[in-house]
């Protein structure tokens, strides 16, 4: 919904451990953003809504205090072992519950492939024959000859100035027999894209490096 501007780009640190440091390429905008945190304040939450509304990235952020007022990066590790249902859903009802402020935000691009083998799943799922070669495919050709090999899920995910691309698509391989006014993502965090009127989370990941 606000694109980030490319001439705003710049160099900047990323740290991705507490021993590395990486330079990536970060966005940089100031718009009206609902961000919210934890309880425990642990974790600050951004929403970058899409244009009509139906759907959001929403970036999730570990941070730790050190002394009364200063935030330092937080552990990755950590915000992924409190990533409950219970915990997520309450941080989203929070951020939902917010009112969008003046934002300045700043955002690495990024880009993110993970390729799974949902062979296993699919069978514990209840379909186990299909993958037999005595499966019986006839409504598709007119034999019995077809049966699954294997079955492959890859998700896509791309974060730029103007906004992300997005796709997944789970393939059935066919063998016939034979919180301040800104918001500054420098380090580990994790985000979501939600379809805003189920609440349904679609893409989740982890960017540990964006420059890899």
């Amino acid at each position: 919904q606000h694109q980030f501007e490319p001439r705003a780009t710049r160099p900047a640190p990323f740290q991705v451990t507490t021993n590395e440091t990486v330079t990536v390429p970060m966005m940089y905008q100031h718009s009206e953003f609902k961000m919210a945190k934890s309880d425990d304040d642990t974790v600050e939450l951004l929403e970058l809504p899409y244009s009509g509304d139906n759907l959001s990235i929403i970036i999730l952020l570990p941070v730790s205090m050190q002394g009364r007022h200063h935030v330092k990066p937080g552990n990755l590790s950590d915000l992924e072992q409190k990533l409950t249902t219970d915990n997520l859903h309450a941080w989203l009802a929070k951020l939902d519950q917010t009112t969008p402020n003046k934002t300045s935000v700043g955002l690495p691009r990024f880009t993110t492939i993970q390729s799974f083998d949902l062979t296993k799943e699919l069978k514990s799922l209840g379909m186990p024959s299909a993958f037999d070669v005595t499966a019986n495919f006839f409504g598709m050709d007119g034999t019995t000859n077809l049966y699954i090999s294997d079955g492959l899920h890859k998700a896509f995910v791309e974060v730029n100035e103007a906004g992300t691309e997005a796709a997944a698509a789970t393939l059935d391989e066919m063998r016939a027999l034979g919180m301040s006014d800104h918001f500054i993502v420098d380090h580990p965090f994790i985000f979501l894209i939600r379809e805003n009127g189920s609440g349904s989370i679609l893409f989740l990941g982890r960017i540990v490096d964006p420059t890899k």
